[in-house]
């Protein structure tokens, strides 16, 4: 009995060794499609991670060029701005200088203007001493030819005689009456041909001072262009001429028949 249960235990020993066996190849079999599975993974992985760790450093190429454009960028504002800052300082300096300059030069120009003031002022009343002594001098002149002309004035009013004026003309009457009155108020007063045509000119009024303007500037001056004017416009044939327009005119007018002149 013991034989019997010492081979069915020997036998179960062998069949458990048997399925210990196959379970320790299923469990190697699994463990090395596990490893094989878990390398694959960690190969992916590590490819990935490899991946990752380019685009990472790719990233940080990136970060630090826009880390050296930025510093760049700023070095250079800030450059700028301090050379900026520079030149206004410069400016502020010569304008400072300038205003320094414009104080001196108005200080040197105003003592200048004080010392041509006072000199000016010196030779302004030595002037005016000298034109003083001078007017004095001029007016004893003055007064002493005042007196001299006084003294002739008074000898040509007594020794010289009266002179005759002559009437206005205004062409209302006939220029021979007027022409024969006028001749003879210039031999009274002993008068040349420039004279009496000067005389004329002044006595000439209304429509007879127009005639002027129809003479030349040497005609006005000549007594005889003076005269032959005046007698073609108011002469005795003018007269007559206009006389018989008026009584034609009067006759029309009163329906009659104008006579003969």
């Amino acid at each position: 009995m013991e034989e019997k249960i010492m081979a069915m235990l020997a036998k179960m020993d062998e069949k458990m060794d048997a399925k210990m066996e196959k379970i320790y190849e299923k469990m190697d079999a699994r463990n090395k499609e596990m490893d094989e599975k878990m390398d694959t993974k960690l190969e992916k992985m590590g490819s990935r991670i490899e991946e990752v760790n380019g685009k990472m450093e790719m990233m940080d190429t990136k970060i630090d060029k826009q880390k050296d454009d930025i510093i760049t960028g700023l070095s250079e504002k800030f450059q700028k701005k301090v050379e900026a800052n520079k030149n206004e300082i410069e400016e502020i300096r010569e304008e400072m200088n300038v205003k320094t300059n414009l104080e001196n030069m108005e200080n040197i120009v105003g003592r200048n203007m004080m010392a041509m003031e006072y000199q000016l002022k010196s030779e302004l009343e030595k002037s005016v001493e000298c034109i003083e002594d001078r007017m004095e001098h001029k007016m004893k002149k003055f007064e002493k030819m005042m007196r001299t002309a006084a003294t002739t004035s008074l000898y040509n009013v007594v020794s010289t005689p009266r002179i005759i004026q002559s009437a206005t003309y205004d062409g209302q009457t006939p220029w021979s009456s007027y022409k024969q009155q006028f001749e003879a108020a210039a031999t009274a007063n002993l008068w040349e041909e420039e004279q009496k045509a000067t005389a004329l000119v002044i006595a000439l009024r209304g429509a007879a001072l127009e005639i002027l303007q129809t003479l030349s500037e040497e005609d006005r001056n000549r007594w005889s262009a003076l005269t032959a004017a005046l007698e073609l416009r108011f002469g005795y044939e003018h007269l007559r001429q206009v006389f018989a327009a008026q009584v034609k005119t009067r006759t029309q007018k009163d329906g009659g028949v104008p006579s003969r002149i």
